[in-house]
């Protein structure tokens, strides 16, 4: 069978495009240079400062640059060497000078960017160097102060420069733990809808797809050429939801697995998550009636209870209480979600 080409570029550019953020946190996935051409020429004098690490600096120093230049902005540029983590920087380095900061780097850089930005009161804009959008979407960041883990109230960044050819060249640093990962998201999606059908809270079903679609491309991964691809694009999917909604905050898969890795720490974390899932749909299958099993794999469990009240004549309120039936059910939910 001839094996297909993901289309990378195609898929984040739809995802990004339609992104919504509670904190009005945009995603712009255009052409950086006008990008950033057009945020000087909105912020016409405004002093900016260009905040980058080293390695960064040297792959996109010029074209960040450009498009300050070609708006005739008021720009310095601070170079940060040899960033490792927030123990080894010198403090004084995010002193600010500008209105505006643009920070261009990984993931923790600018998260320890934003913050000091915050705590400045200055505007921050994001160009994201890496398939990495954990802690920079939000209110808050999580960042190691004195080496203990804090998480900080931050005032929100206002946009995310992502540029498509660089975040589509990203390595992927260990393929098979980001398989697994995205495959344990089933388990997830079922917490979500047990959570939704026990609280009353209203079902999420776009989010709820976007996950779907890109646990569904996951599992097909043979199926294409470009395997490392599909999983960039699953990062970005389950990065940007878990921060812009509730369905993968749900998840008891990564609670259990933390939990294993107390218990056994020389397990790695990709076989944490393995057993983790193993043992969690066992639980799943012991403890609820096949019919409300059969009601979590559908996506839409509204119109689930009404077709099951419908079809058996019992009210929702049984499907609640009645959790302690023995289920036939087996890994068989995985092909069913």
């Amino acid at each position: 069978m001839q094996k297909r080409t993901f289309d990378l570029k195609t898929e984040l550019y739809n995802l990004f495009s339609n992104y919504e953020n509670k904190y009005g946190v945009q995603i712009n996935c255009g052409n950086i240079v006008e990008g950033l051409f057009n945020l000087a020429v909105k912020n016409a004098g405004k002093k900016i400062d260009v905040v980058f690490n080293e390695r960064d600096f040297v792959k996109l120093g010029s074209t960040v640059t450009m498009g300050l230049k070609k708006a005739c902005a008021e720009f310095s540029t601070l170079v940060l060497e040899s960033f490792e983590s927030e123990q080894t920087v010198n403090k004084s380095f995010f002193n600010f000078r500008g209105d505006i900061v643009i920070a261009v780097g990984d993931n923790d850089f600018v998260s320890l960017t934003s913050y000091y930005s915050s705590i400045q009161k200055k505007q921050c804009y994001v160009v994201l160097t890496e398939p990495c959008y954990e802690n920079i979407l939000l209110n808050y960041v999580k960042i190691p102060i004195n080496g203990v883990p804090l998480v900080i109230d931050i005032t929100p960044i206002k946009e995310v420069f992502v540029d498509l050819d660089i975040i589509s060249k990203a390595p992927i640093k260990a393929f098979s733990k980001a398989f697994i990962s995205a495959m344990s998201k089933l388990v997830t999606l079922i917490d979500y809808k047990f959570k939704c059908l026990v609280t009353g809270k209203e079902f999420d079903y776009k989010s709820y797809q976007n996950i779907k679609k890109a646990i569904s491309i996951v599992a097909g991964i043979n199926s294409y050429e470009n395997k490392r691809d599909v999983l960039i694009y699953a990062q970005a999917v389950f990065s940007i939801e878990k921060q812009s909604g509730e369905v993968l905050n749900a998840s008891s898969i990564e609670m259990y697995a933390d939990s294993l890795s107390i218990l056994s720490p020389e397990v790695c974390e990709g076989e944490r998550l393995l057993y983790a899932m193993r043992d969690i749909i066992s639980i799943y299958e012991m403890f609820f009636t096949n019919d409300l099993f059969d009601l979590l794999t559908y996506p839409n469990y509204n119109e689930d209870i009404k077709r099951l009240e419908k079809n058996t004549g019992r009210a929702s309120s049984y499907y609640l209480k009645n959790l302690n039936i023995p289920s036939p059910y087996r890994i068989r939910i995985i092909n069913k979600i």
